[in-house]
């Protein structure tokens, strides 16, 4: 069997019972109980050792075979050792057992008039579903004895859980009527979803075109053919907005699965996935890996999004991992943005790919007008008087303007005043971000915080000056100079579901004249007042090693340009720059994505990058210098003179130092799918086997710093 631990080789265990292939059993190792799935029964092994029993069976909880094609494809594309890959199946024991729990219902009897503030507000609470004590307690902070009293008063019932998720109504579906331009995508994807071999169906649909009331009408098709229908959507973009919508919709709101949900509901989602009941599950990465026994139908929603990418722990694109599933299963699967990733473009051109188009927005509005507002005229200052004279316009208009400033914090290096030395992270060859709001000093690698007071490690000063722009002081400069208008900031840094959705609706009433935010406010939503959107830090977004620059520059200008003007009267965006005459900023005031792409991929030829070749980027870390750069050393021979392959490396990463670990870096370049992988297969090359040493594979990397 396969065991849920770091371990790259099956294990033997006994049973008295005869279990089914793919069963999950609970299993010993090395004195800690794993989950574990059996692969294959055997007779007694002639090997005189001791074979431990498997002690615990869960003989309702049987992997489908598809599942286990899905999980050795993941094992060999990314080069997981069988316990790793196994894990973000099997996630863990409280996961797959399903507890039984006590629910309480409203009985709908005639509700009687002397009940108090707090008993009605339980019953509405229940109205609509039925609730465990314990979501009562902590929604409203209730003690037992009230709801003792509503069961006396045969208001509420108590009793034993036994479903697993709410079923479905299909009468109750309230779906729009589409407009012309939805009704001809959706016509021609139905016709795709039709034929006999499926190929993935990219929905390239303009900002704001109604992408999403399409691929909800497809939803409603398939919920009616009583199959469960997985949407990906990026774990940001998963507002109470969105849910919200898709409840009026469908009259019901979906499963969500990410990493906020409580155990109590995974384990309900868990195990209905695991049965044929059709429902909607919205989720981020790991909803990919539910032990699905009836899907019918994938959705990726802005299916270039970087978030879809796991970059901590075990490595994987989602994205590419859902198409590779949907192939398993013979499931359809649509891919829906409208600033493709260029492999899914190229795919597209290549007929790998169906294609289906929505070239109008909504209502027939016009894309926003790109303009460009040239700092050179403006020296030193943060906000040019242009951008301060059209914000002057919106507020006037009673018109919503959003400022994007893709930098976290107040202000991103802090200075000695007397010597000029950086403040560093201690752990780290990085600088420390200074955040006024917390009035602290923190490290964006590590997380590591550091007080403001302090003296320089060169001069022993202890005046320290800020340069450079974040979020919270383009806040503060707004504040001062609209000193009546309402402002608001956007960052991961105030992330909170509560707080976020909170923000989201005071943002839809009109009840906020500028929203400050980071790229996160660029994800799909849809703000009705939104007239001018404007970027500040344009020139900054330059400023790394990646080769995918150009690319994410363009699609976040283009998705956080389609946040404006999505009604009646068509949007501005305003780019403040140094360089007007930037080749990619001319491109993207043309507003000719398509020639863009084109460009870039022949670019991307040329120097044969993706995707026209597949990467491996190998980090090498220690606390020790030497053993490090050693290491990497040792790996390089390992693919010197292979024809097939071209190595680049070792070289220290740009950032050198992180969370008192030196790295060091390989970049494995092949023109073929699986070159790389085949060859770590054939040599066994074995990960991680120096604790001094830790060695990271990253198949088809989306960052190189």
């Amino acid at each position: 069997m396969l065991v849920v631990t770091n371990i790259n080789q099956t294990l033997t265990y006994k049973s008295y019972n005869l279990l089914s292939e793919r069963t999950i059993v609970l299993v010993s190792v090395r004195n800690k109980k794993v989950l574990g799935l059996i692969i294959k029964n055997v007779s007694k092994p002639k090997n005189n050792f001791i074979i431990k029993t498997i002690e615990k069976e869960y003989l309702d909880k049987v992997l489908s075979k598809n599942i286990i094609s899905f999980y050795n494809w993941l094992k060999h594309y990314y080069y997981l050792n069988a316990g790793q890959a196994l894990k973000l199946f099997l996630p863990n024991q409280k996961i797959i057992e399903l507890t039984k729990s006590k629910i309480l219902y409203i009985t709908y009897k005639k509700h009687e008039s002397d009940l108090t503030v707090s008993e009605n507000n339980i019953l509405k609470f229940l109205y609509n579903n039925p609730k465990t004590k314990i979501d009562i307690f902590q929604k409203f902070k209730s003690k037992k004895s009230l709801i003792d009293t509503l069961k006396k008063k045969e208001l509420v019932l108590e009793k034993e859980d036994n479903s697993f998720v709410d079923s479905i109504d299909i009468k109750k579906l309230f779906l729009k009527e589409l407009t012309r331009f939805q009704k001809e995508a959706y016509k021609k994807i139905k016709v795709k979803i039709s034929e006999k071999n499926k190929k993935p169906i990219f929905l390239d649909g303009v900002t704001g075109s109604g992408k999403t009331e399409v691929y909800f009408k497809l939803i409603g098709d398939f919920l009616k053919l009583k199959k469960q229908v997985l949407v990906m959507i990026p774990e940001i973009a998963l507002s109470e907005q969105w849910l919200e919508r898709f409840r009026k919709s469908f009259g019901f709101y979906p499963l969500v699965w990410n990493s906020k949900v409580k155990l109590s509901k995974k384990r309900k989602i868990w195990n209905t996935a695991l049965t044929k009941q059709p429902f909607v599950l919205v989720g981020a990465r790991s909803s990919l890996f539910l032990p699905y026994l009836n899907l019918g139908l994938i959705i990726i929603d802005e299916e270039n999004d970087q978030s879809y990418k796991q970059e901590e722990g075990v490595i994987y694109n989602a994205r590419d991992m859902a198409v590779v599933k949907a192939k398993i299963e013979k499931t359809s699967i649509i891919l829906v943005s409208a600033t493709p990733s260029l492999e899914t473009y190229k795919n597209c051109k290549e007929k790998k790919y169906s294609l289906v188009k929505i070239n109008k927005r909504f209502q027939g509005v016009s894309e926003p007008k790109i303009k460009v507002i040239d700092m050179k005229k403006y020296k030193s200052k943060l906000i040019s008087d242009k951008l301060e004279l059209e914000l002057n316009n919106n507020l006037k208009q009673k018109k919503q303007s959003l400022i994007l400033i893709n930098r976290r914090g107040y202000a991103p290096v802090s200075l000695c005043s007397k010597c000029g030395i950086k403040r560093q992270c201690k752990n780290c060859d990085a600088s420390l971000v200074y955040h006024k709001e917390s009035d602290v000093l923190i490290c964006h690698q590590c997380g590591r915080k550091e007080l403001t007071e302090g003296n320089c490690i060169k001069c022993d000063s202890d005046k320290f000056i800020l340069v450079g722009v974040g979020l919270e002081k383009v806040f503060e400069e707004v504040n001062k100079i609209f000193k009546s208008a309402k402002v608001i900031k956007l960052s991961s840094d105030s992330l909170d579901k509560e707080n976020f959705g909170k923000t989201l609706k005071y943002i839809e009433e009109s009840k906020v004249d500028i929203i400050i935010g980071t790229q996160i406010i660029s994800k799909g939503f849809d703000f009705e007042n939104l007239k001018s959107v404007f970027i500040i830090d344009f020139d900054t977004w330059f400023n790394n090693a990646d080769i995918r620059t150009n690319e994410k520059v363009f699609q976040l200008t283009q998705q956080i340009a389609g946040r404006a003007g999505r009604r009646k009267e068509r949007g501005e965006v305003f780019i403040q720059t140094y360089q007007p005459k930037n080749k990619l900023l001319n491109d993207i005031i043309k507003n000719n994505r398509d020639l863009f792409y084109d460009k870039e991929l022949k670019i991307r030829k040329k120097s044969l990058l993706p995707p026209y070749s597949k990467l491996l980027l190998i980090t090498i870390s220690s606390q020790n210098l030497r053993l490090a750069e050693e290491k990497a050393k040792e790996i390089k021979c390992l693919f010197n003179g292979i024809l097939e392959l071209k190595v680049l490396g070792p070289i220290p990463a740009q950032i050198f130092y992180v969370n008192k670990k030196y790295r060091f870096r390989l970049l494995i370049k092949a023109e073929s799918p699986l070159i790389i992988q085949n060859y770590l297969v054939s040599k066994n090359f074995v990960l991680n086997t120096d604790a001094k040493i830790k060695i990271k594979f990253d198949i088809d990397p989306y960052n190189l710093y």
